[in-house]
């Protein structure tokens, strides 16, 4: 199927032929490297009850949607390398535990209030100038913005501080200049 824009739409058709599955109830992952989706289609994934694993990389994805179908199944979810600018389309994925949006375009951190039980994040390599709206994710371990435009840590309602179970933050590459949020991080290694 191809799109307005002239790009293609990841369907129920291309699971079939990235999995060699033609019924999709029964399918627990799905990985795509390399393609050219725009996005994913409105019932691409309305099949995919069981779907625990979602990863498509480099596939010039520029919108996170109509991931409904499997918000109540999906615990990883991995879009890295692809033109998303917003982390919009996450809020049916109260199960995610692992979230990778690294080497995107995203600007700001948003759309993670439904995923409570989050432990990764991975952001690196985007267009990232604050740490916030992170406050939902009290249950986060392992936060990775190294290579971003990042330049305070100066504590703000739904900054760092507020995820006391970090074990894992990387920083690197970025332009700090201010740093205040450390003090509550008491179990980063």
């Amino acid at each position: 199927m191809v799109a307005h824009d002239g790009s293609s739409v990841f369907t129920s058709t291309t699971i079939t032929e990235t999995t060699g599955e033609a019924e999709h109830e029964q399918i627990q992952e799905i990985e795509v490297i390399f393609g050219t989706f725009g996005r994913i289609g409105g019932n691409a994934l309305d099949k995919c009850k069981n779907l625990q694993k979602l990863t498509m990389v480099n596939c010039n994805l520029e919108v996170i949607s109509n991931l409904e179908p499997v918000g109540a199944s999906l615990v990883h979810l991995c879009l890295s390398n692809q033109n998303i600018t917003r982390m919009s389309g996450l809020s049916s994925l109260r199960q995610l535990r692992h979230l990778y949006l690294q080497q995107n375009r995203i600007s700001r951190i948003e759309g993670l209030e439904s995923c409570r039980k989050l432990k990764t994040l991975w952001l690196y390599d985007n267009c990232l100038t604050r740490v916030e709206n992170l406050g939902f994710c009290t249950d986060l371990r392992e936060l990775w913005l190294q290579n971003n435009k990042i330049q305070t840590l100066k504590a703000t309602n739904g900054g760092i501080s507020e995820l006391v179970n970090l074990q894992r933050l990387n920083l690197a590459n970025n332009r700090l200049r201010d740093v205040d949020e450390f003090e509550h991080l008491r179990k980063l290694v």
